[in-house]
């Protein structure tokens, strides 16, 4: 049986297999610095909301791999305003792994489930933020 989504958003319809379950993004950004911005960066919190920490930050160089599981409390985005000076966008593959049913996972609820972003974050890019935030660990 195809699971049930909720109501779709209007004029939207959910052509999705299931539910998606991981992220994977492969960058295609040969030399890329981190100056330029556009780094993924994950957050940790929890079911509760209760907090955010900034805890990884992945620059998107050539051929490198950031794969995450998908649940209500996978907080993740790129704050960091691309920046290139050739005016160059940040370049990505995209897969996703989805599954039928969410019945092993506690931290995603029965609603129509998508990705979570940082909230607020629109507000918060920057092309100088990377100077000074700082999460616990970075992929360089």
């Amino acid at each position: 049986p195809i699971p049930t989504y909720g109501e779709p958003k209007p004029g939207c319809t959910v052509v999705t297999p299931g539910w998606r379950r991981l992220n994977l993004l492969m960058y295609l950004n040969e030399g890329w610095r981190e100056e330029w911005g556009g780094s993924f960066e994950l957050w940790e919190t929890d079911p509760r909301y209760s907090f955010l920490q900034y805890s990884k930050k992945v620059l998107p160089e050539l051929n490198r791999i950031a794969i995450f599981s998908v649940t209500d409390v996978s907080i993740h985005g790129h704050l960091d305003s691309v920046n290139h000076p050739h005016g160059e966008a940040r370049k990505s593959l995209s897969f996703y792994y989805y599954t039928p049913t969410i019945d092993d996972e506690p931290l995603i609820t029965p609603l129509l489930h998508e990705s979570v972003y940082m909230p607020g974050h629109a507000a918060l890019r920057s092309v100088e933020r990377w100077r000074t935030m700082v999460p616990k660990y970075t992929v360089r």
